[in-house]
């Protein structure tokens, strides 16, 4: 979980503890007016331990606000602001489009609550196959996205597919994924025309995928 408000808020209690005891010790009297002002240490304990707690719940709203409910990877709203981000940087990347084969069948024979716990092991399986560099978020439904900094992200494409497949083994499904690709700047320059490229190479890799196995 991120700890930005906790730690800001320990800094401010730090700050103000220093500057108490600066202020008793250096400045002033420093036993008389140490003792003076032990009188508001109640109310200045309050203060921190609420500072304190504002700040764990400024944490926890961030991380509802970042983060995927079911499989605790990014979600949506973030995904878009982290490639909004990189794009007004003028930061090439990879775009990957991941959307999960036969997973309706897996819904409509196992349940939608045995759906969501293999949505939760594929989001842990697939974050294991990739560098701190790369980014997985859940874009919608059984739909995955993956930002890259690799130019060339075919042995990136094979871990994924690996990933996928040793879960098919453990969990006894028969789960695989289509991926299509997008590189940032050449085959688009704004989010939703270089998402809408992964989506048609991921579509063609779907049907080559279906063509095959018929």
């Amino acid at each position: 979980m991120n700890h930005k408000g906790r730690t800001i808020a320990i800094i401010v209690i730090l700050l103000n503890s220093i500057y108490w005891i600066v202020y008793s010790y250096i400045l002033h009297d420093g036993y008389t007016t140490f003792m003076r002002f032990s009188f508001e240490w109640l109310p200045r304990i309050v203060i921190y331990v609420l500072l304190y707690v504002a700040g764990k719940k400024f944490d926890i709203l961030q991380r509802h606000n970042q983060y995927d409910y079911l499989t605790e990877c990014y979600n949506r709203k973030y995904l878009e602001h982290c490639l909004r981000k990189m794009m007004n940087k003028g930061t090439p990347f990879t775009l990957l489009v991941i959307d999960l084969n036969h997973f309706k069948v897996i819904n409509d024979t196992r349940g939608h609550l045995e759906g969501d716990r293999i949505l939760r092991e594929l989001s842990i399986t697939l974050k294991e196959a990739l560098s701190k560099e790369e980014q997985l978020g859940r874009w919608g439904g059984d739909e995955f996205i993956v930002i890259s900094p690799l130019a060339s992200p075919e042995f990136l494409m094979e871990r994924l597919r690996r990933s996928s497949e040793l879960l098919s083994v453990r969990e006894k499904i028969n789960l695989s994924m289509a991926i299509g690709k997008a590189f940032y700047p050449y085959d688009g320059k704004n989010l939703y025309t270089l998402i809408e490229r992964a989506d048609q190479d991921m579509y063609k890799n779907k049907k080559m995928m279906k063509d095959g196995a018929s």
